[in-house]
């Protein structure tokens, strides 16, 4: 199973992301931990089947861009960030 990878283009940085399954399927958003990357849903995705799997790159993680200027990067600004890539994404509803 081979993950698609793919941009997400926000009105102030472009996030990156691994999508694995199809498109239809249930949409689940999966979204790392602190020091890590889209990649650590890579030995996870071959067992979620029947769902598309979207894991996204935080700004400044793996390779998504870093906010700019000097933005800070505190936990409670992942909502934005969340809600903005459903959006950019065109998903009504996800898990």
């Amino acid at each position: 199973m081979t993950a698609k990878e793919i941009e997400i283009k926000l009105p102030e940085l472009t996030l990156a992301a691994k999508v694995w399954g199809e498109e239809g399927d249930p949409a689940v958003l999966a979204f790392h931990g602190w020091l890590d990357n889209a990649a650590s849903f890579d030995l996870v995705a071959q067992y979620l089947p029947g769902v598309q799997l979207i894991c996204v790159d935080f700004p400044g993680h793996g390779r998504s861009e870093h906010r700019p200027g000097r933005s800070n990067y505190w936990f409670l600004e992942w909502v934005e960030v969340i809600t903005s890539a459903a959006d950019a994404l065109g998903l009504e509803t996800f898990s």
